[in-house]
């Protein structure tokens, strides 16, 4: 794995890359960046997910701490449990 990817995105395709990860896609982002770069999928994420902590820490509003769907089991299995 190198840091830098076999080809970089242009600054259009960085703003696209950008634009979609301030709706919170990360997986599209990943996808123009490999379609973008014609790097490995590993590759891709480690980019991506490098960028999107930049972003976050530049406009945290912007760009929200991404939410799994943990929370949402967990919430689940709270009111099954309450309500059975």
């Amino acid at each position: 794995m190198s840091d830098t990817p076999p080809n970089s995105p242009t600054d259009e395709q960085w703003k696209q890359i950008k634009d979609v990860l301030a709706t919170g896609n990360k997986i599209e982002a990943i996808k123009l960046y490999r379609e973008f770069t014609n790097c490995q999928l590993f590759d891709a994420k480690q980019a991506i997910d490098k960028l999107y902590e930049e972003l976050r820490a530049a406009d945290p509003e912007k760009y929200p701490q991404a939410q799994g769907c943990m929370r949402m089991i967990v919430l689940a299995a709270a009111l099954i449990y309450l309500f059975s």
